[in-house]
């Protein structure tokens, strides 16, 4: 029957042109073209290794300075809380949140900067103030998570004292239990800028990992804010935390609707760190951009290798087309030859990319001992003067103590459509050349 001939004559034909293809790619004059596919692949395979070990590795600090970030600082959803809303009001407001299926927890604290001076040597800083309940932030397990400590630790606090990062701590030199003075500016509209000061302890010390976070942040308890009379006792904003981040935006819409009377000034992680997530995003597009630029030779590449193949084939290509082949199904010998080329590349550059993401610390640990070796050995030579053993990540020059990773499916996704992409588009710019040539004239010259 009329269509199963077609659908059969179809298959017949691509089953040709498959033909063609691996046989072109197996056979080349001197095998010019199969090694100049074999180098392309080769390349696309190196672009997409070093994009991902890469990119994994800019998505893990990413990682870790966000979940900092928003564990620590802006919270999923920040919201202030209206002057006029009483202390009821707003213990009444937080357990109608805390009900909510899509909170994890809420913590009521009062944030500002002050002046924070050693007591013993007058070392002086600036540094932000959260005034909050220790009790309450026990709750808050991602918080204390994220500053290296536990529930444990936070209740052997009490109510009493001050948490500082461990860089704060290092510029002041202080040890745990030292006397820290807190120096600061309230404003009154009865008497104008009426200056404070409250002498408290270091209660602990903690490290996030994250350095603005340990040199610039200071945990201070209510209740010792209360006792030394602290203008910034009562909580003046709410920070929400989700069970799912990027749900933020139904949930603050839901906020805003609901909560309207209580809260104002109501945003999400996203608008709260906009310039810092803003950096982070353009830092990433032009480092693809740059990487990219690896495909965008190997493309090259493959448009000269197609061009001089069609060259050398220009009379088979004639004379398929003289006996009936369409087009587009020369094309599709070219076309075919760029997606295995490029299909090639994906695989490789995957299975060698992906291993060498997931263990950059191990890999890069292993050249630091070839190159420690090295040194010792061009050292007992004589060559050079004895070196030391080299620390990667010292903490003299870095704040890292290892390199996070992490592949994102997005980025994998998008690179892999580029590897197939760019010689797919470099193999039809070179078959262009064959459409604008009349079959009888090729074979008329031959």
């Amino acid at each position: 029957m009329p269509p199963e001939d077609n659908g059969t004559g179809q298959a017949a034909g691509f089953r040709a042109i498959l033909f063609i293809a691996f046989r072109w790619m197996q056979v080349g004059r001197g095998g010019a073209h199969r090694s100049r596919l074999l180098f392309a692949s080769l390349g696309i395979a190196a672009g997409i290794a070093t994009l991902l070990a890469v990119l994994s590795v800019m998505n893990g600090f990413q990682r870790h300075y966000m979940e900092t970030l928003i564990e620590t600082s802006s919270f999923h959803v920040r919201a202030d809380v209206r002057p006029s809303l009483s202390q009821e009001a707003i213990k009444q407001l937080m357990a109608s949140l805390s009900e909510q299926p899509e909170v994890r927890s809420v913590l009521p604290f009062a944030e500002t900067s002050m002046i924070v001076t050693d007591t013993r040597f007058g070392r002086q800083t600036v540094a932000k103030v959260l005034i909050v309940d220790f009790e309450q932030l026990a709750h808050d397990s991602g918080f204390i998570a994220a500053l290296g400590l536990d529930q444990a630790a936070i209740a052997r606090l009490g109510d009493e004292g001050a948490m500082i990062g461990v860089e704060l701590a290092r510029q002041l030199q202080l040890e745990q239990n030292a006397s820290i003075l807190l120096k600061g500016a309230a404003v009154s509209e009865e008497e104008g800028l009426v200056p404070y000061a409250a002498q408290v302890a270091a209660s602990a010390i903690f490290k996030s990992g994250y350095y603005d976070v340990d040199a610039g942040l200071i945990l201070l308890s209510a209740q010792t804010a209360a006792r030394e009379g602290l203008p910034y006792v009562h909580p003046t904003t709410l920070g929400i935390k989700l069970f799912h981040a990027e749900r933020d935006a139904r949930f603050l819409m839901k906020l805003r609707n609901s909560a309207e009377d209580a809260l104002q000034h109501i945003e999400s992680w996203r608008e709260y760190n906009r310039s810092f997530f803003s950096a982070l995003r353009t830092e990433k597009i032009v480092m693809f951009i740059l990487i990219s630029f690896i495909f965008a030779v190997v493309a090259i590449n493959i448009h000269h290798a197609m061009r001089r193949s069609i060259a050398r084939k220009l009379k088979d290509l004639a004379i398929l087309a003289a006996t009936g082949a369409e087009s587009r199904m020369i094309g599709a010998i070219f076309i075919l030859e760029a997606l295995l080329t490029g299909a090639a590349g994906v695989a490789v550059g995957f299975a060698v990319g992906i291993p060498l993401a997931l263990n950059m610390n191990a890999v890069i640990n292993a050249v630091v001992r070839v190159l420690d070796a090295i040194v010792d050995l061009l050292g007992s030579a004589g060559i050079i003067a004895g070196g030391s053993s080299s620390a990667l990540f010292s903490p003299e020059i870095f704040y890292i103590e290892a390199i996070p990773s992490r592949l994102l499916p997005a980025d994998m996704a998008i690179i892999a459509a580029c590897a197939i992409l760019f010689p797919l588009f470099a193999s039809w710019m070179a078959f262009r050349r064959f459409l604008d040539m009349a079959p009888t004239e090729v074979l008329r010259s031959e």
